[in-house]
């Protein structure tokens, strides 16, 4: 994950378009889609599929590739994509227009804190002290496995992230542990500046400002 100021690199190497589908919104009442996210382009470069995603609401680019390189020009261009997602030809539907209305106000020192959890979804302490993914623990420590529970393997993780201004929450199940997302957000290298965080039971509460962010292990 590379995060730029309005644009997302995300280098998925062997599967762009699956990652691409489960975030695309389409005309069904049933759709789960980011509401707001649309097609923009596909295109091939060195031989791996791009798939360029516009968020409608923000104008901000997502670019989900099968390129570690990660380039932007490509050939072989398309503005239909593969499945039946919505394009920068569909407005907001009334779905999304009441999913974005429904979202409650975001400070700015929290909007700070919450992109931190995207753009650190990966990440291995060169140390080896902490690691952070979403289904496993790429440092394979024993007593981090315990994470895959039967539950988690045979439904899923669940994951719930909720607010409003300099107060949120995140609860989940699964991977990473809320220790280690708290170190990835306070590293001095790696972390959000100026972020720090304190432990209270069993969450993670990290500062930013007059904003904190609650880690909590399990659904609550």
């Amino acid at each position: 994950m590379s995060p730029r100021r309005d644009q997302l690199m995300m280098v998925a190497e062997r599967a762009p378009e699956n990652v691409a589908t489960r975030l695309l919104a389409n005309e069904g009442a049933d759709s789960r889609g980011v509401p707001g996210l649309r097609h923009e382009v596909s295109y091939t470069c060195h031989g791996q599929r791009s798939v360029c995603l516009r968020h409608l609401p923000t104008g901000a680019l997502l670019t989900i590739t099968g390129d570690p390189a990660g380039c932007r020009r490509g050939n072989r261009r398309s503005l239909v994509p593969r499945h039946p997602y919505l394009t920068l030809d569909n407005d907001l539907t009334a779905q999304e227009r009441r999913a974005l209305a429904a979202v409650p106000p975001i400070s700015g020192e929290a909007t700070t804190l919450l992109a931190g959890l995207v753009s650190r979804y990966n990440l291995v302490d060169r140390r080896g002290h902490w690691a952070t993914s979403l289904s496993w623990d790429p440092l394979e420590r024993p007593g981090v496995e315990r994470r895959k529970e039967p539950e988690v393997i045979q439904h899923g993780p669940v994951r719930r992230l909720w607010g409003a201004g300099d107060s949120w929450e995140y609860r989940w199940t699964g991977y990473p542990e809320p220790r280690d997302l708290a170190m990835a957000l306070t590293h001095r290298e790696a972390g959000v500046k100026g972020a720090r965080f304190t432990r209270h039971g069993d969450t993670y509460r990290v500062v930013l400002g007059t904003a904190s962010l609650d880690l909590c292990d399990g659904k609550g």
